[in-house]
């Protein structure tokens, strides 16, 4: 079974998640009249966004079961935002379709419905749950945050989510007489609200994180810095070629910030290297480290690599800090390689190719191996006709790309164009925030 295939059963389960409640609620349902039918709307809808709520929080929390699920954590990562998309308007019409219901009785009593009631405590609790919700799903979503705000803001999802949770306990509706209904709701909600809390409170314990220490900070160029990690008294990372950590420096002036950097040493390898753009506030700080300071490692996740998705034929596609890789995956090749594999190397100048030398010479000592470098300042930007110029039969090659998100949207596109299926492109998009 190919990735993509694999992948589909993520979304498929968050939508059963979601559906299960609406089973054990429709017998209970009431569309005999217009009021009654805007009550049962908005009462399927707070199903829905409740629990798709859940399983937001649930994602965040990094559960291996979760990047097997979907097939790679960033993955899980970019159906987390679009699940939250979707729990917004669910948990938007929730209240909406309740007040609707209300109007033709009182439009007054619609209108208290919607404000805070400090009469009717479930109800408060409920309005308190939904409005905290809209606003941090707003704002991790849809504002550009600074990244310790935004941290932060997330530390308080699974406190809304509690808060929910004793709503629905309270409430006065179908899962007070519904006892299936309520213990579903509770059971998944605690579940979630438990794995937040100790990935949030207790991460070192709870997501594994092993003390790695630093043997070597050296800064490639203005841009570049490479860290070499030594395990100490921890044992050495089992990893595949194309996988990422998450690191989390231990040291004065550099922010307590968990990050994800894909691996650049080869498999097996005692030793763990990553090379770092310096491009924001926690990257910039990096040349700070220095032999034996402590970083924090969790991982590996990703699912990215032909050792997950292993075809005969494939091309790399590497662009800008996206080589990364790529770089693990050439240094950890045979030199009697079976696969016929092609690396582009897409850069804009020939000062950022800082890894051409190296690939070069696995060209020279690795069978089956071949590699271009492309200058976008001097040959114009990389496209899928480039790829068809090099190669006569596309569609027999599986296609790995990592760079930009702008790349990586235009190469699946135009491949597409090309009539090539989606489940021979696989990239590794890293929109873990």
């Amino acid at each position: 079974m190919r990735s993509s295939d694999l992948s589909k059963s993520g979304p498929l389960f968050v939508i059963l998640l979601a559906v299960i409640p609406l089973i054990i609620w429709l017998p209970f349902s009431d569309f005999s009249s217009p009021p009654r039918i805007w009550t049962s709307l908005g009462q399927a809808a707070a199903l829905v966004g409740f629990c798709l709520y859940a399983t937001n929080v649930l994602l965040s929390s990094r559960l291996k079961f979760i990047e097997t699920l979907f097939f790679g954590l960033n993955r899980a990562y970019i159906i987390h935002h679009q699940i939250g998309v979707f729990a917004l308007v669910f948990l938007l019409f929730h209240p909406l379709g309740i007040a609707v219901s209300y109007t033709y009785a009182s439009v007054a009593a619609a209108a208290n419905l919607l404000l805070w009631n400090f009469d009717n405590i479930p109800v408060l609790l409920g309005s308190i749950a939904l409005w905290s919700t809209i606003l941090f799903i707003v704002l991790t979503l849809y504002v550009r945050l600074e990244y310790d705000f935004w941290k932060s803001i997330h530390h308080y999802l699974g406190v809304a989510l509690f808060i929910a949770g004793l709503h629905v306990f309270l409430i006065n509706s179908t899962t007070s007489i519904s006892p299936h209904l309520k213990i579903y709701l509770l059971t998944y909600a605690a579940l979630a609200v438990t794995a937040f809390f100790l990935r949030w409170f207790y991460p070192r314990w709870f997501s594994g994180k092993k003390s790695w220490y630093v043997k070597s900070a050296s800064k490639i160029n203005s841009d570049l810095i490479e860290l070499v990690l030594t395990p100490g008294l921890t044992k050495p990372l089992n990893f595949h070629p194309g996988q990422f950590i998450f690191i989390e420096p231990r040291v004065s002036g550099i922010p307590f910030q968990s990050h994800p950097f894909s691996l650049t040493s080869a498999e097996k390898s005692a030793d763990i290297s990553l090379t770092v753009k310096m491009s924001g506030d926690f990257t910039r700080s990096l040349p700070l480290l220095a032999p034996g300071h402590e970083i924090l490692v969790e991982g590996p996740y990703g699912r990215f690599g032909p050792a997950f998705t292993p075809g005969k034929r494939q091309i790399w596609i590497g662009g800008g800090i996206g080589i990364t890789p790529f770089v693990s995956l050439t240094r950890s090749l045979k030199a009697d390689n079976p696969d016929d594999i092609t690396l582009y190397y897409l850069v804009k100048d020939k000062q950022e190719a800082v890894f051409s030398p190296e690939f070069y010479l696995v060209t020279k000592s690795v069978g089956n191996f071949r590699y271009q470098l492309h200058i976008s300042n001097t040959s114009g930007r990389f496209t899928a006709k480039n790829l068809s110029a090099d190669h006569s039969k596309l569609a027999e090659y599986d296609f790995f790309i990592c760079g930009p998100v702008s790349l990586m949207s235009a190469l699946r596109k135009q491949l597409h164009d090309l009539h090539i299926p989606e489940n021979k492109i696989h990239t590794e998009e890293f929109a873990l925030n």
